[in-house]
């Protein structure tokens, strides 16, 4: 199974995007042997911290779980499975002031937080867990 993130950032912080990068490749590695819910391959979780002016194009989007998601890029195509997706939105003026360092702390606690989020979609209305699920918030460090 597969965790990764999307990135929009705006263009004061794109310097932050190797770090981002760097944490998204870990992520991917703490992943791979975790079971997820059957019909669920992949988490796509995107990062959003624009300046505010730009918000406006830039909402977080509600979560879904795409079926059979294909991601075409320079004319090639890639079939990704059936993959959850989720956007977080990062308070810019409070990023941009943060050291890379500090970013990086604010973001990995965001994404913590936001874990509940896949939480959420893993039970039914009775409260029963829809499928098995060994998820566990670990620390990135």
């Amino acid at each position: 199974m597969s965790i990764g993130l999307g990135l929009n950032l705006s263009p004061e912080l794109s310097g932050r995007g190797a770090a981002l990068h760097r944490l998204s490749q870990h992520l991917k590695k703490g992943f791979t042997d975790r079971k997820f819910p059957k019909g669920m391959d992949k988490i796509a979780i995107g990062i959003i911290c624009v300046d505010p002016k730009f918000d406006f194009f830039f909402k977080p989007k509600p979560p879904k779980l795409t079926k059979d998601k294909v991601h075409n890029e320079a004319g090639m195509e890639q079939r990704l499975g059936n993959v959850f997706e989720y956007e977080i939105q990062l308070d810019y003026p409070k990023a941009k002031a943060m050291s890379e360092e500090q970013f990086i702390e604010y973001v990995k606690k965001a994404l913590t937080d936001s874990f509940e989020i896949i939480d959420q979609h893993l039970y039914d209305g009775s409260g029963e867990l829809r499928n098995d699920f060994d998820f566990v918030v670990q620390s990135f460090r």
